[in-house]
Formats: C-alpha cells, structure tokens, sequence
C-alpha cells in the first residue's frame, strides 16, 4: 500500500531512475552459508548451528538490467497522477500487491471506448496525465494507451513496470512482490494468464505456447476471476526497457525482441543469452550473503529497487525495524531467523529474505544435498521433474441430487461475505447454497462450469452475498443433477478484506450420498496386494486407549475384499469387507471402514489380509477418536507379511532430475563441509538400467570410485539409496563434488554425506 505521508508535490523535472543507480554502496563478493543447502552445519565460536531454511532471490546485476530505466518518485507527474484520481484509494482493498495491480487495471480499462486515436492524431501520445484529460472529453484510445497509463499508474503507487508490445499489440508487465516474478498484465481486454494458479510473464505464456501447445494456460479476467482455456497468443513481441513514459515516450530502439527462435537486443543486434534469466531479473529483493565471524554472521544485503529508501530486518519473534546493509547477526541472543526486506521510497515492501537455524546442531550430522540442487554440468543437459506436488485435496464422487454436504467453521465480524469456491468439473453442474438452515438469495441454484478436466481447478466467485452471524456458522450444499464436483476449497471474504478459509474435503456431515475425501500418497503406497492370504502387519504406539474409527487411503479398480486383525484378533465387523471403486489406481481417496477397532494403550498390532480380488493399492491407515490426536500409519512402513509379496514405492523427497545417460556428462554439486573429514556418499537414485559414474572431488577423481556402478531398481521413480564402497574427504568449507556419467541413465533424488567416525577408517 501507498504511504501517502511520505508523498509530497516537488517542481523539479527529474530523470528516470536507471536501475543501477538504485543500488547500495558496492560490497564484496559473498562467500558464506548462503550458498549452503538446508540441513548442513556450521560452527559460530562453540556453537554449531544446521540451516533449516534460506529464501531468497538473488542479487542480478547485468547489463540487461541496467538497461531499464525506471520513473522517478520525484517525478510530480508522478504524484499529481497519483492524486488527481485518487488511485490509493483504487487499489485500497487488495490484500496483497498483485491483487492491487489487478485492481489498477481493471480501473485502466474502464477509462474510455476503445477507438483508433489516429483518426485526431492522438496516436502517439503517451503522457498518462493528458491522455486522462482527452478521456474525460470522451475521447477513445487503443491498446498502446491503455499500456502507457497501467505503467505510469503502476510507477505512481510504487510498483515496478515496463512495456511490453508485439506488431499489433501492447501491454505491459509488473513485477509482483507476491508472487516474487514478473506478470503479464492486458488492461485492453482486462486479463492475466496463469498456469497451475500461478501468473506468468509474457515470456512464459509464449515458452508454454510453443512447447507444451498452450497446455494447462488459464485466461483470467480481472473483473470477474472467470478463467478459461487460452486460444491464442503473439509468438513475437518486444520488451521496453522505460517506465518514464511521461517524459520520455517509450524507447523501443533501447529495447528487445524476443522470437520463437530466441531474443535478440535491438540496441547492439546481439542474441540475449537466457531471456527468461537476462531480462526477467528479479527487483526489490533483499538478497543476502551470510559469513560466519566469529560467534555472530556477517550479513550484508545488496538489491535491484528502483527509488530505493531502506532495508528492514526482523531478528527472531522481533518488530521490523531499519538497518544498514551491513550488521552482525548473534543467532544465539537475538533469535535463530532473520527475516530481510528492502523498501522503496513509496513505502512499498518487497519480498522477504528468511533464513533459519536450528542451535546445538550435530557437527557429525549429514550433509543432506538435493540433487537437482547442483551448481554447474557439462556435456549434456538434464531436465528437472518436480517433487509429486501437494495439490489441492478435494471432495471426490458428488452426484447424486439432494445429496448435501456440510461444513462448520467460526466468524468474527457478522456481516455480508463474496464466497469463492475452488474446484473441478468435467461437466457444468448445479448446486443450492445454505446457510444456517437458509437458503441464501440468489444462490438456490448456481451453475458452475466446467473446467476443463477433473484436476483442473479454477477459482469462482458466486454472484450473490452470503449473510454469516458471529461465532458458529452452517455451511450446507447439495447437488441439484446428477453431475459430479471437485470441491478443493472454500473462502468467505468480507468488505474489508478479512478472509475465512475452508478445506473442502473437510466436510463434517453429509446425506443421500456416499462422497469420499481425496489424499495424496506422500508417503509412497504399495501395489500387487492381491493374492488371497496374503497379510501385511503394521505397529501403531497407542497413547489413549478407545474406540478407534479405521480410515483406509487407497485406490482400486475391482472389489477386493480384506480382513482386520488387531492383536491376532479379528475385529467385529471387519472380517470380510470391500471399499468402493476409485476412478484409477493412484487417484487416491479415502474411506472410513464399516465398524471401529478397540486399540488398549502401548504397542498394537494391526493385520490385514487378502480375502482376494484384483488388489488393492494403499498409501496410508488414519485412526481416529473423539477428543485424542489421530494416528497414522504409512502403508509403506509394514513391519512384516506373509503369504505373498508386496511392491512399495516411495515418493521422492525433492526435485529430481532424469536424462542423465550421455557418456560424458558430468554433474556438480557445492558442498560446504563444518569440518576436514571423510564422508561416506549415499546416494538415493533410480534406474531401469545398469548405470555407471566416476566421482571427483575439488577435480581429482577418488580412489575407488573412478567407476562406480549401480544395479537397476526397476523403475524410473523407484527410489534406492546406496552407500558408495569408498569414502570421500573433505576440507573444512567449500568443496566441489562432481558424477559423471559413464554409461546408462540414472535418475537422481538426493546425495547425503554421513561423516565417518575418526576411529572408523575402515572404509578406505
């Protein structure tokens, strides 16, 4: 939000700001823990500390960047714009800053009708303050216009901007604090485009467009939230690298342009290396370099903000408070997380710096390397899955008419509130709305359109207000057709901004149907449980004990019917029973048994066999009580079985990467070491193939491991983890660690270096 008490009218005409100028005093180049992964150690005097977390955006100095030059917050064109048409209180309601430059635009495309100003000779003209005035006369402008007033509107509040345009077309691009990236922003037909909920920039749309045939892009307009499948979109366009549009018109010769084929600077003729890195930078970061001295870290703090004013840091559980960009940090007496920010000169925060430690840390502990995490490769190139997402879980098989679901939930403030509901459909479908026992005006029957596809959740707001009461609301919606809804969430909003949040497969009643809750196989799952008398045994440490309700997580296709032992003892009710059909077998949902299990307190264990059937795949057994904490139990964790033989599969534990076959390609990875030692390497990897790598440490190819072969585990995400049969030494500090491929592909999780004991050298 705008501060306007720092705001103030001046008469004097002020350059632009070039970006660089907007920089702190110079600072060496970081050497610290900021280039450490979470969970390695480091020693501040006696005490060892393990990084938990380290978020930032880095610090980009280029000269693409320098080449942007941005308007100026002692521009008075500036302030007068911002206070002729009042545009604080324009973006007054938005709770973050992309909501309000979404609110800025949808202001910028009511402005005036879209007409061809050419026909008056107002084509050229880009100043915001006499376009407005024109506008006020009724006269009309096009999409040129409407770029050049979001930009110097958007500079005025503080955000950061520029032009964007192809042949036919213009826009423009923010940056976003929230979402930490640029965004493409259209004020001429009031859209963004998202993928997977997430807005992108104008270089992303058209990377997506080209490679994945638009799959996943989402259309949304900026005054309704409706979103829909993209159609089309330019494959050529220009980047502009001004704001100052009021005083400098837009400098397309200064600019880029950016093809299917790459991007090309218009300025020197020159191909831009990396466009989506080179001339999508990040700004208005706190970018951090963390050195250990003695007992305290070294932080200094360098950033890319236009008309920067102060840093800001947050030590432990403390209030935000200025700081220079350079300070000692004592973890120990002021907190284990620093947060970091710079702020701008319209007091406009950019995203938070946070980094995390955890005190009294294990010196011996291992070093935990994610391996996508590596720092440098050659000879090929490999690509990057990310970790199975979280996604949203949801309602699952909703169809049946008046069958209802309900959901409880607390206000503070009575009052009327918009309700948004985030779901999937593969089908239009209807829906009554309740509230409190009544049914809410305007919402007896509201239709929700489809989707796309039945993972494709889109965010809706419906058209009517719901009235809430303080304390305990009734949240009751029924299926009026016989058409299934993913519901993933719920959110109530009020006028002033406060938000009430429901999980959608959190439901705590329902009548005339049978829906079930969606959960997500975190833990991996087991598959090939089909033969009959085969039994799988799990432990569970009972705290209270009671009647305990049994909610199995699993997917199936056919009626495989199982039987629950607890102690040896077959459960009253549960000697023969089946679940019901899933739509595949990973679509995993879950469902509560027909009859309870009576759990005593301390170590139970619990037995279920195949009765037969075509299997059952499971991920995961809940146990849950009236007024104790549940119990879960990963179906991956059994500790014995009989009569036949399960496969379990566990998910990886953080991005992998895959195409890692040519002979020749090598990998490095950064590895700062607490202390000079041997470390054993264990790797977590999976490959259908035989596979072989040469390991080097600080260049030199180690003893023993100059060809290390690993055995396949069956599939590409079937994840082993092997101790390599020879140590590694390290210094104390950074060490580089480098695999390369010899032959067969392997695909790689993690690479964890566990410290070999000084009295252990056994392994050399």
């Amino acid at each position: 939000m705008v501060r306007e008490a720092i705001v103030r009218p001046v008469f004097l005409l002020c350059a632009g700001v070039v970006l660089v100028a907007a920089l702190q005093p110079a600072v060496a180049e970081p050497v610290g823990i900021e280039t450490m992964q979470p969970g390695q150690t480091f020693t501040l005097g006696e005490e060892t500390y393990r990084l938990l977390e380290l978020d930032m955006l880095p610090y980009v100095d280029s000269e693409y960047a320098r080449r942007h030059r941005f308007d100026d917050y002692e521009n008075p064109d500036l302030y007068e714009l911002r206070r002729r048409y009042d545009l604080a209180d324009v973006i007054a309601s938005g709770a973050d800053d992309f909501e309000q430059q979404i609110l800025l635009m949808d202001w910028v495309h009511n402005l005036w009708t879209h007409t061809d100003p050419y026909e008056r000779g107002l084509g050229g003209l880009r100043h915001a303050l006499q376009l407005l005035e024109l506008a006020r006369r009724e006269q009309g402008f096009f999409c040129v216009q409407d770029a050049a007033v979001l930009v110097s509107a958007a500079s005025s509040v503080g955000f950061v901007a520029r032009p964007i345009g192809s042949s036919s077309h213009s826009w423009a691009e923010l940056w976003s604090n929230k979402h930490r990236k640029w965004v493409m922003l259209d004020p001429t037909s009031n859209f963004y485009v998202e993928k997977d909920g997430v807005p992108l920039s104008t270089y992303e749309v058209q990377k997506q467009w080209l490679e994945h045939d638009a799959e996943g892009l989402m259309r949304v307009d900026a005054a309704t939230g409706e979103r829909r499948p993209m159609t089309s979109f330019r494959r050529r366009f220009s980047i502009i690298p001004n704001s100052d549009l009021m005083e400098h018109g837009t400098q397309r010769g200064r600019g880029f342009t950016i093809t299917e084929d790459g991007a090309l600077d218009r300025r020197t003729g020159e191909d831009v290396p990396d466009p989506g890195k080179d001339l999508h930078f990040p700004v208005n970061q706190a970018a951090l370099a963390l050195a250990p001295a003695g007992d305290a870290l070294e932080v200094s703090m360098r950033t890319l903000t236009p008309n920067f004013d102060r840093f800001e840091i947050r030590m432990g559980d403390g209030q935000w408070r200025a700081s220079p960009d350079r300070f000692a940090w004592r973890p120990k007496a002021e907190g284990n997380t620093l947060e970091a920010r710079a702020v701008n000169r319209f007091g406009v925060s950019g995203p938070v710096s946070t980094v995390a430690l955890e005190s009294g840390a294990d010196a011996s502990a291992p070093i935990v390397i994610p391996a996508a995490s590596f720092s440098g490769q050659g000879g090929g190139e490999v690509s990057i899955r990310p970790r199975p997402g979280r996604g949203p879980t949801h309602t699952h098989f909703w169809y049946t008419p008046d069958h209802w679901l309900e959901w409880t939930f607390d206000c503070e403030e009575a009052g009327p509130y918009e309700l948004t509901l985030h779901y999937a459909a593969l089908f239009s479908t209807s829906r009554r709305i309740e509230v409190n026992g009544e049914t809410v005006d305007g919402l007896s029957e509201v239709v929700l359109e489809r989707t796309g596809n039945w993972n494709r959740f889109h965010r809706v707001r419906l058209p009517s207000p719901v009235p809430l009461r303080e304390g305990e609301n009734t949240l009751r919606i029924t299926c009026l057709d016989e058409t299934s809804l993913r519901l993933a969430g719920l959110a109530f909003r009020d006028s002033a901004g406060r938000e009430i949040g429901i999980d959608g497969a959190a439901f705590v009643r329902q009548d005339g149907g049978h829906a079930r809750r969606s959960v997500l196989a975190e833990h991996g799952f087991i598959r090939f449980w089909n033969e009959e008398g085969h039994w799988l045994e799990w432990e569970v440490d009972v705290q209270d004990a009671g009647a305990y309700d049994v909610h199995l997580q699993y997917a199936t296709l056919y009626n495989s019917p199982r039987e629950l032992r607890v102690n040896g003892e077959v459960v009253e009710g549960l000697a023969s029973f089946a679940l019901p059909l899933t739509v595949n077998w990973q679509t995993w949902t879950e469902d509560r048994l027909p009859a309870p299990v009576h759990l005593e307190e301390g170590r139970q264990v619990l037995r279920m066999t195949s009765l037969g059937g075509r299997g059952l795949n499971l991920t995961g057994i809940r146990l849950s009580a009236p007024d104790v904490p549940e119990l879960f139990i990963p179906a991956v964790d059994f500790v014995a079985e009989g009569g036949g033989e399960v496969t379990a599969y566990r998910p990886s534990r953080h991005d992998t990467f895959f195409r890692w076959d040519d002979p020749g390609h090598w990998l490095e990875w950064t590895v700062h070491a607490p202390a000079d030692g041997d470390y054993e390497l264990v790797l977590r990897y999976a490959t259908r193939q035989r596979a072989r790598r040469e390991v080097s440490v600080g260049g030199t190819v180690v003893d023993g491991l100059d060809e290390v072969t690993f055995e396949p585990t069956g599939d590409w995400a079937r994840w082993r983890e092997t101790t390599l049969p020879a140590s590694i030494s390290l210094r104390a500090g950074r060490n580089t660690l480098r695999l390369t491929a010899l032959g067969g592909s392997l695909n790689l999780d993690e690479i964890r270096l566990v410290p070999v004991p000084v009295e252990d050298l056994s392994r050399e």
